[in-house]
Protein backbone atom coordinates (compact mmCIF):
# COMPACT_ATOMS: atom_id res chain seq x y z
CA UNK A 1 0.00 0.00 0.00
CA UNK A 2 1.52 3.39 -0.94
CA UNK A 3 2.48 5.57 1.99
CA UNK A 4 0.59 8.55 0.60
CA UNK A 5 -2.69 6.71 1.27
CA UNK A 6 -2.02 6.62 5.01
CA UNK A 7 -4.01 9.78 5.77
CA UNK A 8 -7.13 8.37 4.11
CA UNK A 9 -6.63 4.79 5.25
CA UNK A 10 -6.08 5.99 8.81
CA UNK A 11 -9.75 6.92 8.89
CA UNK A 12 -10.74 3.65 7.22
CA UNK A 13 -8.72 1.54 9.67
CA UNK A 14 -10.59 2.53 12.83
CA UNK A 15 -14.21 1.41 13.26
CA UNK A 16 -14.91 4.48 15.39
CA UNK A 17 -14.12 6.68 12.39
CA UNK A 18 -16.57 4.94 10.04
CA UNK A 19 -20.30 5.00 10.44
CA UNK A 20 -22.45 2.83 8.18
CA UNK A 21 -25.23 4.92 6.66
CA UNK A 22 -28.40 2.78 6.43
CA UNK A 23 -30.08 5.07 3.92
CA UNK A 24 -27.36 7.05 2.23
CA UNK A 25 -28.37 9.61 -0.36
CA UNK A 26 -26.02 12.08 -1.95
CA UNK A 27 -26.44 15.37 -0.11
CA UNK A 28 -26.70 18.56 -2.19
CA UNK A 29 -24.14 20.10 0.16
CA UNK A 30 -20.98 19.28 -1.75
CA UNK A 31 -17.58 20.92 -2.11
CA UNK A 32 -18.84 22.42 -5.36
CA UNK A 33 -21.73 24.02 -3.45
CA UNK A 34 -19.18 25.87 -1.33
CA UNK A 35 -17.34 26.88 -4.51
CA UNK A 36 -20.53 28.22 -6.12
CA UNK A 37 -21.36 30.16 -2.94
CA UNK A 38 -17.98 31.87 -2.82
CA UNK A 39 -17.92 32.70 -6.54
CA UNK A 40 -21.51 33.75 -7.20
CA UNK A 41 -22.63 35.02 -3.77
CA UNK A 42 -19.44 36.21 -2.06
CA UNK A 43 -18.01 37.53 -5.32
CA UNK A 44 -14.62 35.73 -5.26
CA UNK A 45 -12.58 34.84 -8.32
CA UNK A 46 -12.79 31.11 -9.01
CA UNK A 47 -9.08 30.50 -8.40
CA UNK A 48 -9.25 32.42 -5.11
CA UNK A 49 -12.29 30.38 -4.04
CA UNK A 50 -10.49 27.12 -4.88
CA UNK A 51 -7.45 28.24 -2.87
CA UNK A 52 -9.51 29.16 0.19
CA UNK A 53 -11.54 25.96 0.12
CA UNK A 54 -8.40 23.83 -0.14
CA UNK A 55 -6.83 25.76 2.75
CA UNK A 56 -9.94 25.23 4.90
CA UNK A 57 -9.91 21.49 4.09
CA UNK A 58 -6.22 21.15 4.96
CA UNK A 59 -6.66 22.97 8.27
CA UNK A 60 -9.72 20.90 9.21
CA UNK A 61 -12.01 23.94 9.45
CA UNK A 62 -14.07 22.65 6.53
CA UNK A 63 -14.87 18.97 7.06
CA UNK A 64 -15.88 16.40 4.46
CA UNK A 65 -17.43 12.94 4.68
CA UNK A 66 -16.93 10.27 2.04
CA UNK A 67 -19.40 7.59 1.05
CA UNK A 68 -18.68 4.34 -0.79
CA UNK A 69 -21.58 3.03 -2.84
CA UNK A 70 -23.26 -0.08 -1.50
CA UNK A 71 -22.02 -3.31 -3.08
CA UNK A 72 -18.94 -1.70 -4.61
CA UNK A 73 -16.09 -4.18 -5.13
CA UNK A 74 -12.54 -3.45 -4.06
CA UNK A 75 -10.03 -3.03 -6.86
CA UNK A 76 -7.58 -5.58 -5.44
CA UNK A 77 -8.50 -9.23 -4.59
CA UNK A 78 -8.15 -10.68 -1.13
CA UNK A 79 -5.94 -13.42 -2.57
CA UNK A 80 -4.70 -14.81 -5.83
CA UNK A 81 -6.82 -17.57 -7.47
CA UNK A 82 -5.65 -21.17 -7.13
CA UNK A 83 -4.66 -23.23 -10.19
CA UNK A 84 -8.02 -24.97 -10.17
CA UNK A 85 -9.85 -21.61 -10.02
CA UNK A 86 -7.72 -20.32 -12.90
CA UNK A 87 -8.73 -23.33 -15.02
CA UNK A 88 -12.40 -22.65 -14.30
CA UNK A 89 -11.99 -18.99 -15.27
CA UNK A 90 -10.19 -19.98 -18.45
CA UNK A 91 -12.93 -22.42 -19.46
CA UNK A 92 -15.55 -19.75 -18.86
CA UNK A 93 -13.61 -17.28 -21.00
CA UNK A 94 -13.37 -19.78 -23.88
CA UNK A 95 -17.10 -20.53 -23.69
CA UNK A 96 -17.95 -16.83 -23.85
CA UNK A 97 -15.72 -16.34 -26.89
CA UNK A 98 -17.21 -19.37 -28.65
CA UNK A 99 -20.74 -17.98 -28.38
CA UNK A 100 -19.43 -14.55 -29.38
CA UNK A 101 -20.62 -12.75 -26.22
CA UNK A 102 -20.33 -8.97 -26.13
CA UNK A 103 -17.59 -7.27 -24.16
CA UNK A 104 -20.14 -6.11 -21.60
CA UNK A 105 -21.55 -9.63 -21.16
CA UNK A 106 -18.08 -11.14 -20.86
CA UNK A 107 -17.11 -8.59 -18.22
CA UNK A 108 -20.26 -9.16 -16.19
CA UNK A 109 -19.88 -12.96 -16.33
CA UNK A 110 -16.24 -12.83 -15.24
CA UNK A 111 -17.09 -10.39 -12.44
CA UNK A 112 -19.70 -12.78 -11.09
CA UNK A 113 -17.33 -15.72 -11.36
CA UNK A 114 -14.48 -13.97 -9.53
CA UNK A 115 -16.62 -12.10 -6.97
CA UNK A 116 -15.64 -14.44 -4.12
CA UNK A 117 -12.02 -13.28 -4.43
CA UNK A 118 -12.89 -9.64 -3.58
CA UNK A 119 -14.26 -7.73 -0.63
CA UNK A 120 -17.47 -5.77 -1.25
CA UNK A 121 -18.98 -2.80 0.50
CA UNK A 122 -22.17 -3.66 2.40
CA UNK A 123 -25.49 -3.02 0.62
CA UNK A 124 -25.96 0.25 2.50
CA UNK A 125 -22.44 1.38 1.67
CA UNK A 126 -19.78 2.88 3.92
CA UNK A 127 -19.57 6.42 5.24
CA UNK A 128 -16.62 7.98 7.04
CA UNK A 129 -14.69 11.18 7.64
CA UNK A 130 -11.91 12.39 5.34
CA UNK A 131 -8.89 13.32 7.45
CA UNK A 132 -7.49 16.78 6.79
CA UNK A 133 -4.09 15.28 5.92
CA UNK A 134 -5.71 13.63 2.89
CA UNK A 135 -5.99 17.06 1.23
CA UNK A 136 -2.27 17.85 1.45
CA UNK A 137 -0.51 18.06 -1.94
CA UNK A 138 0.20 14.64 -3.44
CA UNK A 139 -1.58 12.72 -0.70
CA UNK A 140 -5.05 11.29 -1.42
CA UNK A 141 -7.37 13.91 -2.93
CA UNK A 142 -6.98 17.10 -4.94
CA UNK A 143 -9.26 19.84 -6.29
CA UNK A 144 -9.57 21.14 -9.83
CA UNK A 145 -11.82 23.61 -11.63
CA UNK A 146 -13.63 22.40 -14.74
CA UNK A 147 -16.79 23.56 -16.51
CA UNK A 148 -17.25 26.28 -13.87
CA UNK A 149 -17.40 23.65 -11.14
CA UNK A 150 -14.98 22.46 -8.47
CA UNK A 151 -14.22 18.75 -8.74
CA UNK A 152 -12.57 16.29 -6.36
CA UNK A 153 -9.97 14.04 -7.99
CA UNK A 154 -7.98 11.09 -6.63
CA UNK A 155 -4.26 11.66 -6.12
CA UNK A 156 -3.46 7.96 -5.57
CA UNK A 157 -4.91 4.49 -6.00
CA UNK A 158 -7.87 3.81 -3.70
CA UNK A 159 -9.46 0.65 -2.32
CA UNK A 160 -12.63 1.01 -4.42
CA UNK A 161 -13.26 2.31 -7.96
CA UNK A 162 -13.35 6.09 -8.11
CA UNK A 163 -16.94 6.14 -9.39
CA UNK A 164 -18.03 4.43 -6.14
CA UNK A 165 -17.03 7.47 -4.05
CA UNK A 166 -19.09 10.57 -3.25
CA UNK A 167 -18.30 13.48 -0.92
CA UNK A 168 -20.46 15.77 1.19
CA UNK A 169 -19.79 18.69 3.53
CA UNK A 170 -20.00 17.49 7.15
CA UNK A 171 -20.23 20.94 8.78
CA UNK A 172 -22.18 23.06 6.33
CA UNK A 173 -23.43 25.20 9.22
CA UNK A 174 -19.86 26.46 9.66
CA UNK A 175 -19.50 27.75 6.08
CA UNK A 176 -21.06 31.13 6.93
CA UNK A 177 -18.55 31.56 9.75
CA UNK A 178 -15.61 30.70 7.51
CA UNK A 179 -16.81 33.08 4.77
CA UNK A 180 -19.28 35.52 6.35
CA UNK A 181 -21.42 37.69 4.10
CA UNK A 182 -20.57 41.39 3.96
CA UNK A 183 -23.24 44.12 3.76
CA UNK A 184 -23.26 45.91 0.41
CA UNK A 185 -21.63 49.36 0.40
CA UNK A 186 -24.88 50.84 -0.94
CA UNK A 187 -26.60 49.97 2.37
CA UNK A 188 -24.05 51.91 4.38
CA UNK A 189 -23.71 54.96 2.13
CA UNK A 190 -27.11 56.57 2.98
CA UNK A 191 -26.37 56.24 6.69
CA UNK A 192 -22.96 57.87 6.25
CA UNK A 193 -24.38 60.72 4.17
CA UNK A 194 -27.05 61.45 6.80
CA UNK A 195 -24.52 61.97 9.59
CA UNK A 196 -24.30 65.67 10.60
CA UNK A 197 -21.00 67.36 9.85
CA UNK A 198 -20.34 68.30 13.47
CA UNK A 199 -20.08 64.61 14.37
CA UNK A 200 -16.94 64.35 12.27
CA UNK A 201 -15.02 66.25 14.97
CA UNK A 202 -15.37 65.55 18.70
CA UNK A 203 -17.11 68.35 20.54
CA UNK A 204 -15.12 70.19 23.17
CA UNK A 205 -18.25 71.11 25.12
CA UNK A 206 -19.70 68.76 27.68
CA UNK A 207 -23.48 68.55 27.65
CA UNK A 208 -24.91 67.69 31.03
CA UNK A 209 -27.90 65.41 31.06
CA UNK A 210 -30.84 66.29 33.32
CA UNK A 211 -30.57 64.45 36.62
CA UNK A 212 -32.42 61.15 36.90
CA UNK A 213 -33.76 61.40 33.33
CA UNK A 214 -33.23 58.05 31.56
CA UNK A 215 -31.87 58.35 28.05
CA UNK A 216 -34.49 57.86 25.38
CA UNK A 217 -37.51 58.45 27.68
CA UNK A 218 -39.31 61.84 27.51
CA UNK A 219 -41.08 63.18 30.60
CA UNK A 220 -44.20 61.17 31.35
CA UNK A 221 -47.52 63.00 31.47
CA UNK A 222 -50.11 61.33 33.74
CA UNK A 223 -53.65 62.65 33.47
CA UNK A 224 -55.52 63.48 36.72
CA UNK A 225 -52.39 62.80 38.79
CA UNK A 226 -52.98 65.85 40.97
CA UNK A 227 -56.49 64.72 41.82
CA UNK A 228 -55.24 61.26 42.73
CA UNK A 229 -52.58 62.72 45.03
CA UNK A 230 -55.19 64.92 46.71
CA UNK A 231 -57.39 61.86 47.26
CA UNK A 232 -54.49 60.14 48.95
CA UNK A 233 -53.93 63.17 51.20
CA UNK A 234 -57.58 63.07 52.25
CA UNK A 235 -57.26 59.38 53.04
CA UNK A 236 -54.13 59.80 55.20
CA UNK A 237 -54.11 62.02 58.28
CA UNK A 238 -50.38 62.64 58.27
CA UNK A 239 -49.69 64.22 54.89
CA UNK A 240 -45.97 64.80 55.59
CA UNK A 241 -44.89 61.26 56.35
CA UNK A 242 -42.48 59.35 54.10
CA UNK A 243 -43.87 57.97 50.88
CA UNK A 244 -44.54 54.23 51.00
CA UNK A 245 -45.14 51.66 48.27
CA UNK A 246 -48.81 51.31 49.16
CA UNK A 247 -49.25 55.08 48.66
CA UNK A 248 -48.05 54.77 45.05
CA UNK A 249 -50.26 51.72 44.56
CA UNK A 250 -53.25 53.73 45.85
CA UNK A 251 -52.60 56.49 43.29
CA UNK A 252 -52.33 53.97 40.45
CA UNK A 253 -55.61 52.27 41.46
CA UNK A 254 -57.37 55.65 41.82
CA UNK A 255 -56.36 56.74 38.32
CA UNK A 256 -57.56 53.43 36.89
CA UNK A 257 -60.88 53.22 38.78
CA UNK A 258 -61.96 56.88 38.53
CA UNK A 259 -60.53 57.98 35.18
CA UNK A 260 -59.65 54.81 33.28
CA UNK A 261 -55.96 55.80 33.13
CA UNK A 262 -53.73 52.74 32.83
CA UNK A 263 -50.34 54.11 33.83
CA UNK A 264 -48.63 50.86 32.83
CA UNK A 265 -49.22 51.78 29.19
CA UNK A 266 -47.58 55.20 29.50
CA UNK A 267 -44.01 53.92 29.41
CA UNK A 268 -41.90 50.98 28.28
CA UNK A 269 -40.57 50.73 31.83
CA UNK A 270 -43.50 51.55 34.13
CA UNK A 271 -42.06 49.95 37.25
CA UNK A 272 -39.33 52.58 37.47
CA UNK A 273 -40.29 55.64 35.44
CA UNK A 274 -43.97 55.98 36.39
CA UNK A 275 -43.52 55.09 40.05
CA UNK A 276 -40.65 57.57 40.25
CA UNK A 277 -42.88 60.30 38.75
CA UNK A 278 -45.70 59.61 41.22
CA UNK A 279 -43.28 59.46 44.13
CA UNK A 280 -41.63 62.77 43.16
CA UNK A 281 -44.97 64.55 42.82
CA UNK A 282 -46.24 63.09 46.06
CA UNK A 283 -43.12 64.12 47.97
CA UNK A 284 -43.27 67.64 46.54
CA UNK A 285 -46.93 67.95 47.46
CA UNK A 286 -46.35 66.76 51.02
CA UNK A 287 -43.35 69.02 51.47
CA UNK A 288 -45.50 72.06 50.58
CA UNK A 289 -48.56 71.01 52.61
CA UNK A 290 -49.02 72.17 56.25
CA UNK A 291 -49.08 69.57 59.00
CA UNK A 292 -52.64 68.64 59.98
CA UNK A 293 -53.48 68.53 63.65
CA UNK A 294 -55.15 65.41 64.98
Amino acid sequence: MPKHKDAFRREQSFPSSIEVAPEHTDSPRTIDDVFQLLVHVRGMFDTKAEEEILSALQSGALQVDYHIRGGARKTQPKREPTLEEQRVFGALDEALHERKASQKEMREEMDRATAFLYEHAPPEGKTGHVHREAWKPGRVFSLTIGDDRLHVLPACALDYPWEAYSFTIANWWFVDQLWPSKPPVERLRPQIEQLPEQEAQPSEQTIEQPPEQPVGHPPIEISHLGEALAALAEKERDSRRQVRKKDIAFVIRYLRDHHGVDVNKLSENPDTLIRRRIKDDLEARRAAAPVKSS
